[in-house]
């Protein structure tokens, strides 16, 4: 028997009898649980029970009084049929809405998992153990993405598929697919009368669209070093369908290159007789559909799972998406190098990396997703995959950034050969870019210069960068900030260190030059690394005390007026 429980005004409140319908899902992509219920509630009729509850209710579920769902609830809605609607998910929502800031160098996915954990204060009870040491850099991410990225990496390296789930409290990240259900999905021979089966109904889905049977190999200077091939026979009755993979330092070209292999998708969305134990998210199950051949007697895995009690009724039904591969909510990052000078250069060399990803990509007119590209659609969604948002157009991103000329371009910069166009410098005088119409992604020489510029800057530079930090080692402090510009009336434009005034850099009379803080909450300005290159009047005696260099001009001052005043945190780097 279904069961709901609640805390209503400090008391553990039992709601079953006011509940029409209970339903509780989960999907592959969807780290936390969902309980969605339809209750009565007397707006107008009242003889219905008014049993008010709010975001932020703790709800919790028990079938057959085993506890199945446990979470808060976060939406709720009252309409005039009287009725109240709300939606709960488990605590692996936190997951999704938290951030957390690491440098993991050599760490296992497994210890680097428990370490995002500890951080947000949620507890595991089994993390894959996997042997495998990541590099990754994480700044402002959600743990679930960044616990996910990490998996994906591992994934290349053993070709094994990973689930993140929440049992109770508790963080579960295991294999996809690891467990069977003990219960066969079959139709009964003569119907659900005559109960030898369990499936109510179900539809039966193939498609090529996501098929890969060649993958093409290229080096970091764009050389090609092998090609990969599915089977002849996959080839001949479906064509070639090609993708481009960039050797990545550290991995198995040829485990990687067989992964991105990829056959039919067959996916089957049924309805069953309930059964939520063994029909959940990351389960394998064996399907006998007789009718086809292909899933006559398969084992295939559940990517969404939907469990309906309808307490009217007093059916219980499960609703599956099933699927003939097992599947990952994959979540892709490029390593960081040991050897970066400079976090905002480990994001430059990252960026060009992840751009050569496309290369073969055809262009499309108006494209902006890996389907197809224009040219400003394919940097802007590279530079977004790292955190950088840039406008849509090129007559936009034109005034991105900083100004730099031609001899200064360095890998990441964008150039414009003219106002219609641009790309992506990746050294060496050569250029990517999403060309025209015929044509594809691929790396050439530039061939015209009008303008350049620079997104990602460089914090030996002293410039500012709201790309990863590593705040492992940092000091954290609240810190009371001033803007200034540098205006004649303000002082010119060098600095007290004898520098050239630029953003990114701040005033101090309390810490040395070169000294550099991680800013973050600045109303007005992104986050980024400010470094200290000057000194100002007796106010900046204060070690919780900076004033922030914004630019040059009336603009600037305008700018440093609207700014004000602020109290923020900030991160001592050195």
């Amino acid at each position: 028997m279904i069961k709901v429980f609640c805390i209503y005004y400090g008391n553990t409140v039992e709601i079953t009898n006011l509940c029409e319908s209970i339903k509780i899902s989960g999907s592959l992509t969807n780290v936390c649980r969902e309980l969605d219920i339809t209750m009565g509630y007397g707006v107008f009729n009242t003889n219905i029970s008014r049993t008010d509850l709010s975001a932020g209710t703790l709800v919790w579920v028990t079938l057959d009084d085993e506890e199945i769902f446990r979470g808060k609830l976060i939406e709720d809605t009252l309409k005039t049929d009287d009725t109240l609607t709300f939606t709960a998910f488990d605590f692996a929502w936190y997951l999704k809405q938290d951030e957390v800031t690491f440098n993991f160098n050599g760490t296992t996915a497994e210890d680097a998992t428990q370490s995002i954990l500890d951080k947000v204060g949620v507890s595991s009870d089994y993390i894959y153990p996997t042997g495998i040491a990541i590099n990754h850099l994480i700044a402002k991410q959600s743990p679930y993405d960044a616990i996910m990225e990490m998996y994906t990496q591992v994934k290349k390296q053993t070709g094994e598929k990973f689930y993140l789930w929440m049992s109770g409290d508790k963080v579960m990240v295991t294999q996809f697919g690891g467990k069977i259900a003990n219960t066969i999905i079959k139709p009964c021979t003569q119907g659900l009368s005559y109960a030898d089966g369990n499936l109510i109904s179900f539809e039966y889905t193939e498609t090529m669209a996501n098929m890969v049977n060649r993958v093409e190999v290229y080096d970091n200077n764009n050389n090609k070093i092998d090609t990969v091939n599915s089977d002849s026979s996959v080839q001949n009755r479906y064509g070639i369908i090609q993708k481009n993979y960039v050797q990545e330092d550290g991995k198995d070209y040829k485990t990687v290159a067989n992964q991105m292999l990829h056959n039919l998708d067959i996916t089957i969305k049924c309805k069953v007789l309930g059964n939520y134990d063994d029909y959940f998210t990351g389960k394998g199950v064996t399907v006998q559909i007789p009718w086809i051949n292909k899933v006559s007697n398969t084992v295939l895995y559940i990517t969404e799972d939907c469990h309906t009690w309808d307490i009217g009724t007093g059916t219980y039904t499960s609703e599956l998406t099933l699927n003939l591969e097992k599947v990952m909510d994959e979540k892709e990052y490029q390593e960081s190098s040991n050897n970066s000078s400079s976090n905002s250069r480990s994001d430059v060399n990252a960026i060009v990396e992840y751009a050569k990803t496309f290369i073969g990509t055809p262009y499309v007119w108006g494209g902006t997703t890996p389907d197809g590209f224009d040219c400003s659609g394919f940097v802007q969604y590279v530079f977004n995959h790292f955190g950088y948002n840039l406008p849509r157009t090129t007559y936009e991103q034109i005034d991105c950034g900083s100004s730099v000329s031609q001899d200064e371009l360095q890998p990441g910069d964008l150039v414009f050969p003219g106002t219609g166009h641009v790309q992506i410098y990746v050294g060496n005088g050569q250029v990517i870019h999403s060309p025209h119409t015929g044509e594809s992604v691929c790396i050439i020489d530039m061939y015209g210069f009008y303008a350049g510029r620079r997104i990602v800057t460089d914090s030996s530079d002293s410039s500012s960068s709201s790309g990863d930090v590593d705040l492992s080692n940092a000091t954290q402090m609240q810190m009371n900030l001033s803007f200034y510009t540098g205006a004649a009336s303000e002082g010119g434009n060098e600095s007290a260190s004898g520098k050239t005034l630029q953003y990114g850099m701040c005033a101090s009379n309390v810490y040395s030059f070169g000294t550099q803080f991680y800013i973050t909450g600045i109303d007005g300005l992104d986050d980024g690394v400010f470094t200290v290159e000057d000194h100002g009047g007796t106010d900046f005696d204060s070690a919780n005390r900076l004033d922030i260099y914004v630019g040059v001009g009336g603009d600037s001052v305008t700018k440093a007026n609207n700014l004000g005043r602020q109290t923020v945190t900030a991160y001592k780097l050195n």
